[in-house]
């Protein structure tokens, strides 16, 4: 009987002991086991702490910190240093002031988490156009004159956009009204993984970690055989690529997201060894001597070879215009600004198409030859 009893109260002890503090337990944590690391994205971090995960945005000038994020779960308030901003997720919505984030909030099938963005005519996403035609999303043109109250009756409760190094003017508003500014720094990638990688940022954010942490996954794998694929070409054609702007003709520097995938396709691209993340600039002289017999030229910025004379007569000089293989985005630049960094292995196959000089019967995806 004793020792009955003795059992008994080993039960309560044990029941209790689990449950007893549920009435006043801690707020559930956000930390997400993330993917052990980021692996290819250079400018945000995921840390965990100890009870929240750390959103770190990094200046891609400087390679140093520049924004700090708690991102939190619902009724969790933890004391924060004075440089970190809190951001419960998964978010009530987002307005989204640059084109990839829509593309990549698609893919986890958030759309309806988007509540602003710039302007309609920028726009491919179906779903979100029907969304702004029934004004449940509000579009703000203009990031320097944003307009605090409207970005309040949207029901968002972050707003992202382009990072230059400068915030919204009303950012300070913006904030005491429960609105944080998130810079997205995906363009400044230069690894095309690493920009299509910021699709778990957007993960955390909406609560699609799993989903999309699969994804990119998905990505990585369709990408590196397409790699893999193109070194096995025989030939090497030579690119040229950009437009003149003004008076200067800007293509992508050699350490760029562009030359990277030129690189990946097994294209010969000849200021592969030029410095920089971004572009170069040289004359319209220096093209002529430098790259009139590049076999092939992408990315004028025109849609038809009669657009392209009317820019400047002289690209008639170029052999790609000679032989018509000029290849562009232009006739769906939204489609392409919206999903071409969440699909990065579809971008690479179009390039590998074209390096095999059309030999293959696969369809371009993003890509189209210029019209006549």
């Amino acid at each position: 009987m004793l020792s009955r009893l003795y059992i008994y109260c080993a039960f309560l002890f044990t029941f209790f002991l689990l449950f007893s503090c549920k009435e006043g337990e801690q707020p559930k944590s956000t930390k997400f086991n993330l993917f052990s690391a980021i692996q290819h994205a250079n400018n945000f971090k995921l840390i965990e702490k100890s009870n929240y995960t750390e959103l770190q945005i990094i200046d891609p000038e400087k390679g140093k910190i520049e924004r700090k994020y708690a991102l939190l779960s619902a009724g969790q308030f933890p004391l924060l240093a004075i440089d970190v901003q809190p951001i419960h997720i998964p978010i009530k919505g987002l307005i989204a002031l640059s084109a990839t984030p829509i593309g990549m909030l698609h893919k986890l099938h958030e759309i309806s988490t988007i509540k602003g963005i710039t302007h309609r005519k920028y726009v491919w996403n179906p779903t979100l156009l029907r969304n702004i035609a029934s004004n449940r999303v509000g579009e703000f043109e203009n990031l320097a004159q944003l307009n605090p109250e409207k970005v309040v009756k949207t029901g968002a409760n972050v707003l992202v956009f382009d990072g230059f190094g400068s915030y919204p003017v009303v950012e300070d508003k913006l904030n005491k009204l429960g609105i944080v500014c998130l810079p997205n720094y995906d363009w400044r990638e230069n690894d095309p993984l690493g920009k299509a990688e910021w699709i778990k940022l957007y993960g955390v954010l909406t609560g699609k970690v799993k989903m999309a942490n699969r994804y990119f996954a998905k990505v990585t794998k369709e990408y590196n055989a397409l790699k893999k694929q193109a070194i096995k070409q025989k030939n090497k054609r030579t690119l040229i690529a950009g437009c003149l702007i003004g008076d200067l003709w800007y293509m992508p520097a050699g350490n760029s997201y562009a030359a990277h995938i030129f690189h990946d396709a097994y294209f010969d691209y000849q200021e592969k060894n030029s410095q920089g993340t971004g572009s170069v600039s040289f004359s319209l002289e220096h093209c002529l001597k430098a790259h009139n017999d590049a076999s092939i030229w992408i990315d004028p910025g025109v849609s038809s070879f009669q657009a392209l004379v009317r820019v400047n007569p002289k690209y008639r000089f170029f052999q790609a215009f000679k032989t018509k293989n000029i290849y562009c985005y232009s006739h769906n630049a939204n489609y392409f600004w919206e999903n071409s960094a969440i699909e990065p292995q579809h971008v690479l196959s179009d390039y590998i198409q074209l390096n095999r000089g059309g030999l293959s019967n696969k369809k371009l995806y993003f890509y189209q030859k210029l019209k006549e």
